[in-house]
């Protein structure tokens, strides 16, 4: 079986994941002939989504952007409700919000969408 990905493990964290792509046709001219690249990711590193371009494509408000970047980083709804000094109810209010305007109907699919959004956006400077 050959190996997509290997992870490299650090203590108390989880591995930081490494992918070797290899570079073909104009890619390896550009890559000054490189024939291979190393990707890596380190998935301890939320992905920089901007609250703006949250408001911009779903039409939240800054507080249900903050929460829809703080479930797409992994936090809980607890944690997000004591990082931005709001009762949980509050924010459980807000998550309904959140998937009413992003059309979504779990925390899961939610967080899909907004994983795609981040690769898309990612490079854009003017979104962050």
């Amino acid at each position: 079986m050959r190996r997509e990905a290997i992870g490299l493990k650090r203590d108390g964290k989880r591995p930081v994941i490494a992918r070797v792509i290899a570079v073909e046709g104009k890619a390896c001219t550009l890559l000054d002939g490189a024939a291979l690249v190393v990707v890596l990711v380190d998935p301890e590193n939320c992905p920089d989504l901007s609250h703006s371009l949250l408001q911009q494509v779903f039409g939240l408000t800054k507080s249900e952007a903050r929460l829809a970047s703080g479930l797409l980083c992994g936090q809980s709804l607890e944690e997000i409700a004591a990082a931005n000094d709001v009762s949980l109810g509050t924010v459980r209010s807000q998550i309904k919000t959140v998937f009413a305007k992003t059309h979504t109907h779990r925390q899961a699919e939610l967080v899909g969408l907004l994983t795609r959004l981040a690769l898309i956006a990612e490079g854009d400077p003017e979104q962050r």
